[in-house]
């Protein structure tokens, strides 16, 4: 399946890039949502994700037991691909996909389930 990029999403007329200036709204996109992003990794390189903190997407044995140190400048969230908690600095975040529709998300997520088999 062809992985999206900035400019194909943002011509496709259903959804909204939203730059990093507005974390704020990324996290609550990843508190009520599956969220399709983009960040620098510490290598350099550009992760596509599709993540959440939404816990009806996570399994109830990945949920956190416990309360860990909150660190700022971290984003935290559940990676829907590699199925376990991520995170990433804030600083790093380059955009993400707003009202991306949930069946173009299940969509991508079922063929890389397929394609990892």
């Amino acid at each position: 399946m062809k992985k999206l990029n900035k400019e194909s999403v943002e011509n496709d007329g259903r959804t909204t890039v939203v730059e990093n200036s507005d974390l704020e709204e990324l996290m609550a996109q990843l508190r009520n949502n599956i969220v399709h992003m983009f960040y620098r990794k510490k290598d350099g390189t550009l992760r596509e994700a599709y993540g959440t903190l939404n816990f009806s997407y996570v399994p109830s044995a990945y949920w956190p037991a416990g309360h860990r140190q909150k660190r700022d400048y971290l984003v935290n969230y559940w990676d829907m691909e590699a199925g376990g908690w991520r995170a990433f600095q804030k600083t790093r975040c380059e955009y993400f996909i707003e009202n991306e529709p949930l069946e173009i998300i299940v969509k991508h997520l079922f063929t890389y389930s397929a394609e990892a088999l």
